[in-house]
């Protein structure tokens, strides 16, 4: 006589059958998973490298040929290191993807290296930020001399033919003057002196008029000039800073690139005692 409850048996071993199958194929499915990802992280790795190296040659073309104590050089250098920032953050993120998982031994010690890097690229971004201020102020005051410098000869200039302007008495003289203002001979004949007096008042009513145009161009170009590096040296400064922070940050969260084997083999041993021990 068959008993009652078989039926009820095998239902429960068929489920527990489908139940153990499900969790194989779960099992397989998050090994496919996570060999799809490791393989995923190992790319990002190798982009992470080549980002390195391209923002390793644009540095070097940057810093070469060097021009050292030029301000102008040195700020535009450290705008353009500004610049490419983003580039190296971008790959060290990538390099460290994943910690020390599944990474060679020479490999550990080139992130043993970028890690300490980091830390270096760090101080150097935020010791640039004072060089980059003092530039800003030698910048500025290299333009205003320069504009000064060449509105003082062409007020110099204008100065020159008033004077002579009032020297002049005779119509010969006014146009040997006038013949020198204009090189390419096209200053009509003065008869009389009352042609003179008329040339004069021309003469010196341009003038007047090309010193103050002269002057409110080169007030405006200074200004405009002054703003531009103003910006720009706002600009790169806070992104200097920005940038050595996250460098700081990349440091302090890749210790365990830092940690010697030696150390980590050490701590192990001494927990294995302990728990021996206890």
């Amino acid at each position: 006589m068959i008993p009652p409850n078989t039926d009820k048996n095998q239902n429960l071993t068929s489920e527990l059958r489908e139940s153990v199958c499900q969790l194989n194929q779960s099992f397989k499915d998050s090994e496919e998973f996570k060999l799809g990802l490791f393989r995923s992280i190992k790319i990002l790795h190798w982009v992470g490298y080549g980002l390195l190296v391209l923002a390793l040659f644009d540095l070097i073309v940057i810093l070469f040929p060097p021009g050292f104590m030029n301000p102008f050089w040195e700020f535009k250098m450290f705008g353009e290191v500004v610049e490419i920032i983003p580039v190296p953050l971008l790959g060290f993120s990538l390099v460290f993807l994943g910690e020390a998982k599944d990474r060679t031994n020479r490999e550990k010690h080139l992130l043993k290296f970028l890690s300490r890097f980091t830390l270096w690229s760090g101080f150097m971004l935020l010791l640039l930020i004072p060089l980059a201020i003092i530039n800003t102020v030698r910048i500025e005051a290299s333009y205003s001399s320069q504009l000064t410098s060449k509105f003082s000869n062409r007020k110099a200039q204008i100065e020159e033919v008033q004077k002579q302007l009032e020297k002049v008495k005779t119509p010969e003289e006014m146009q040997a003057l006038v013949n020198r203002l204009d090189s390419q001979g096209r200053t009509p004949a003065i008869k009389n002196a009352e042609e003179v007096e008329q040339v004069k008042h021309k003469i010196s009513s341009f003038m007047e008029k090309s010193a103050n145009t002269m002057e409110s161009q080169v007030a405006k170009t200074l200004s405009s000039q002054r703003q531009n590096l103003l910006k720009n040296s706002v600009k790169w400064n806070l992104g200097a800073l920005v940038g050595g922070v996250l460098f700081f940050m990349i440091w302090r969260g890749t210790g365990w690139a830092r940690r010697s084997r030696k150390k980590k083999s050490k701590v192990n041993s001494h927990w294995l005692t302990d728990k021996s021990i206890n």
